[in-house]
């Protein structure tokens, strides 16, 4: 969209349009964001990917789910990649997905972010 050279370079250009968080996913390597002028960075569990089908959308779902909470950006951004990357252990689009918070929380912890 930006034409940026770098993830960083084109969060700050959506950023400066006045959106008050941005952020993009990397796959294994997580999410940034540029959150108010402060930089958050999540990284994924490490699973056993067999399809990443549906993951963005879950990432969206955990993200919000996390938001509607009551919890930081930092925290919303952790638990959407614990629960995008849990989707990726089966196949297709519904199938992984994971509908109980603690067991996408107990994925966030083995990556260090609670």
């Amino acid at each position: 969209y930006t034409g940026a050279p770098t993830d960083e370079a084109a969060l700050r250009e959506l950023a400066g349009l006045g959106i008050p968080l941005v952020g993009m996913t990397r796959g294994a390597g997580g999410a940034i964001a540029l959150h108010r002028g402060e930089w958050l960075h999540a990284r994924a569990p490490a699973v056993e990917v067999v399809d990443t089908t549906g993951a963005g959308d879950v990432f969206h779902a955990g993200y919000a789910h996390a938001l509607l909470a009551g919890h930081a950006p930092q925290r919303c951004l952790a638990f959407a990649c614990a629960a995008a990357a849990l989707k990726c252990r089966a196949a297709g689009g519904r199938a992984g997905i994971v509908a109980d918070p603690t067991e996408i929380e107990r994925a966030m912890v083995t990556t260090g972010q609670t």
